[in-house]
């Protein structure tokens, strides 16, 4: 399910920017799903947890705006490169019955390196983007 966000190029669907594995090619992920082992009431939905990881993760960044009524985007940014990164996150069921992520966790080494031209693009600003990508997207 993850990886496959990732390595889609989908259009603006909202005003979220959209990040994609750059190139062709996706890495090689390696991937851990635990299951709960009981339903605390708040975890209900949780289905399971993951852990995606790499040793090295490329992206492109497409800012979704809005102008004269439409949603668009402009640019693609990139490379966005990070080294040895953990994605974690939980997999629910929402009160429609469709899969989506919470909780989600991202973490690298101390590598991570981005145009200088990025809109408003600084580390904290591009790890929060990716996070709520994410959440909202996959």
């Amino acid at each position: 399910m993850m990886q496959r966000c990732l390595s889609q190029r989908k259009r603006c669907s909202s005003l979220t920017t959209h990040f994609h594995v750059a190139g062709d090619a996706d890495p090689e992920y390696n991937v851990t799903i635990t299951y709960p082992t009981t339903t605390p009431e708040s975890q209900r939905s949780v289905l399971f947890s993951f852990q995606l990881s790499t040793d090295q993760l490329v992206l492109n960044a497409i800012p979704c705006f809005i102008q004269n009524h439409v949603l668009m985007s402009h640019r693609t940014f990139g490379p966005i490169n990070f080294s040895e990164v953990v994605l974690q996150a939980d997999v629910i069921v929402d009160a429609r019955g469709q899969l989506g992520i919470r909780n989600s966790r991202l973490s690298f080494s101390d590598s991570m390196s981005y145009p200088v031209r990025y809109e408003n693009g600084d580390y904290n600003t591009i790890v929060r983007q990716i996070m709520v990508f994410i959440e909202e997207q996959c």
